[in-house]
């Protein structure tokens, strides 16, 4: 009985989480689904070649490049598949990550500071709700966002870049940004930490 008193309304505080965050929602899976399938259609017309991308993998070596992106895998057969996940898998998965912690903290600390959390918690909720809905629609955020970012990359029909590999990087930043909605709340949760 003490479980469910804990997680009572979890699924109402999650829907008004949902409504209250939507257009946040909208505007960061645009724009992270937009910039990874940009960036794929533009490798098609910046290296057609075979020889211009094996041409890039020189520069993919520089410790400069290394520091950034990571240190190369594929390089001796580089697709456009190994050219999307060794140059922007780093990159967009720090914008997932930067997406659920600022979704987070605005709806855990920013509602604590602006007094909103009492209110709730004055209501017949239960006390791990209000978090546990968090949780859940960033869990929920991260998943739409896998499918949307795999169905536009498998929308490109780009050879190299089949359903498993446009899933596999598609999952890599969700799971990515649903580990950072989980620092985001650990942070909230524990003040002074």
């Amino acid at each position: 009985m003490m479980y469910q008193s804990l997680f009572a309304q979890t699924g109402k505080l999650s829907w008004f989480v949902i409504k209250r965050s939507r257009l946040r929602f909208l505007i960061w899976l645009v724009v992270l689904v937009g910039l990874t399938a940009g960036t794929a259609a533009s490798f098609l017309s910046l290296y057609p070649s075979e020889a211009e991308r094996q041409a890039l993998t020189s520069a993919m070596v520089n410790p400069a490049t290394t520091a950034m992106v990571g240190r190369g895998y594929g390089l001796d057969n580089y697709t456009f598949g190994a050219m999307l996940g060794h140059q922007m898998l780093a990159m967009t998965a720090l914008a997932a990550g930067i997406m659920n912690i600022l979704f987070v903290s605005r709806n855990t600390r920013g509602d604590e500071e602006d007094g909103k959390t009492e209110m709730l918690l004055a209501l017949p909720i239960g006390r791990t709700s209000s978090l546990a809905s968090v949780l859940g629609t960033a869990f929920l955020l991260n998943s739409v966002l896998v499918l949307a970012m795999t169905a536009a990359l498998m929308g490109l029909n780009i050879e190299s870049i089949n359903g498993a590999g446009a899933f596999l990087y598609s999952a890599a930043i969700g799971l990515c940004g649903f580990f950072c909605s989980g620092n985001g709340s650990f942070r909230s949760a524990c003040p002074g930490s």
